[in-house]
């Protein structure tokens, strides 16, 4: 059995300029600063019929590993707007970003026998760049009030999230030796799902 937890916190600082291409269409450039901490706990548990690695032929073993990151560094993407009147309109949006980053790795397996037998201990702490990207498309709706002055929107969107480099859990690669183990490749983090939002715009 295997749980997975995740704590994610992402800050963005935007600035942009919408350029009203035509009545219908809205394109704003934007760029800025992005700031993100991720945290990821994985438990897993092991059992098995063998007397290879402990003396008793029945034995639980468990890996917990904690996968913590933080990086702060530049934004930039842009927002596409179809106005559809009525205060409705559909929406798009694309923004990269590379962040100057750190991790912190640790993770440990206990149950064996002993050391030799298979428990070991793993700690890692580097600094490296990483990018992420996300993807949203939409639909929204917008009121303007107190003279045009301010506006209050409804917007309900479709968001990817990519996030390069983030799992770094190491997995065994062999029965006979249950200590030789590395990082798990291509350890991306994906995010996708509905998304609501309430905006205040002056």
């Amino acid at each position: 059995s295997e749980r997975w937890t995740a704590t994610m916190n992402v800050f963005d600082l935007m600035l942009g300029k919408p350029f009203h291409v035509s009545r219908y269409f809205v394109f704003n450039p934007n760029f800025g600063l992005r700031a993100a901490w991720i945290d990821q706990d994985l438990l897993a548990r092991y059992s098995w019929n063998s007397s290879q690695y402990v003396s008793s032929p029945t034995n639980l073993v468990e890996m917990f590993g904690e996968n913590e990151y933080w990086g702060v560094g530049l934004r930039g993407g842009f927002k596409a707007e179809f106005i559809l009147g009525g205060g409705w309109d559909l929406f798009g949006a694309f923004n990269i970003s590379m962040l100057f980053s750190k991790f912190e790795l640790d993770q440990d397996t206990s149950g064996f026998s002993s050391r030799a037998a298979g428990d070991y201990e793993f700690h890692n702490n580097y600094f490296t760049n990483v990018p992420n990207f996300d993807l949203t498309a939409g639909i929204c709706y917008g009121h303007f009030f107190s003279k045009n002055k301010y506006m209050m929107s409804f917007k309900l969107a479709y968001e990817f999230q990519e996030w390069f480099q983030q799992n770094h859990f190491r997995r065994n690669y062999s029965d006979a030796n249950i200590t030789y183990n590395d990082e798990v490749p291509h350890g991306d983090l994906t995010l996708n799902g509905l998304s609501f939002r309430l905006q205040f715009d002056l």
